[in-house]
């Protein structure tokens, strides 16, 4: 699958884009990944045309100035409107999800946006001990690519987690410092209840806290997940893509 690289009002974007239907899904990934995340998702929404994008940061792809994110909510309208969807749904999971939130907060007025799904994110924030885990990364920076790639293969062995080729290399193409910024400025994101939303949380997120997770947006709109969220099961993640599936099919 080859990839796509654009520029918009002096922004850069590279993404995938798959399929001639009128009906966009937009692939939002999350923190150290890249548009690899929603390629993989591609073969089981075949009746829709599928984007996925790397955020700015992140595979090797430059922060650009945007340091909030406000901004890279702005940054991903910018493909949207320069691409002229007529109607368009999110799925961003983790990082991707609160992107997604904030863009539906900001846009559901000026852009016809039709369903929106938010999996696994940390809508109360991250606790400071993950991200100065995360800050550990930058030190693999002073290590050989060979090392480097060794040494997160053994780190998400322990987590029982399989990634290609590519989405190991996405993870050490990140921009440590900058990405771990934005995950700080997440703050009790809520989801307008009158928003087409489905909200999946795992039934054990090992990344951040989930308690009082039904303050996001509502009981309602939550699916929790056996075996679900990050560096969840096989059964998991397919009870999750079915939950998507079922969701974006339903009218």
């Amino acid at each position: 699958m080859n990839s796509k690289s654009i520029k918009i009002n002096d922004y850069e974007y590279s993404y995938y884009d798959v399929g001639d239907s009128s009906d966009v899904l937009i692939f939002l990934h999350g923190a150290f990944h890249s548009m690899e995340f929603g390629a993989r998702f591609f073969p089981s929404f075949k009746m829709y045309r599928c984007i996925s994008l790397d955020l700015p940061g992140h595979n090797g792809l430059s922060k650009q100035g945007l340091t909030s994110l406000d901004q890279i909510v702005d940054y991903l309208d910018g493909l949207v409107s320069h691409l002229e969807y007529r109607t368009v749904s999110l799925v961003g999971f983790s990082f991707g999800a609160i992107i997604a939130a904030l863009y539906v907060d900001k846009y559901r007025a000026k852009r016809n946006i039709k369903k929106v799904v938010l999996w696994s994110g940390p809508f109360n924030g991250i606790p400071l001990t993950t991200i100065m885990g995360l800050k550990f990364m930058y030190l693999f920076r002073g290590l050989g690519d060979h090392w480097r790639y060794s040494l997160i293969q053994k780190i998400l062995a322990v987590f029982n987690l399989r990634l290609s080729a590519k989405e190991v290399q996405s993870i050490l193409s990140g921009d440590v410092k900058y990405i771990c910024n934005l995950l700080g400025q997440i703050k009790n994101i809520r989801v307008n209840k009158k928003s087409n939303v489905m909200i999946i949380m795992g039934d054990h997120e090992k990344v951040f806290d989930v308690k009082n997770t039904e303050e996001i947006g509502g009981s309602d709109m939550i699916r929790v997940v056996k075996g679900g969220g990050h560096f969840g099961t096989k059964e998991g993640w397919k009870a999750s893509t079915k939950l998507v599936k079922d969701f974006l099919r339903n009218e």
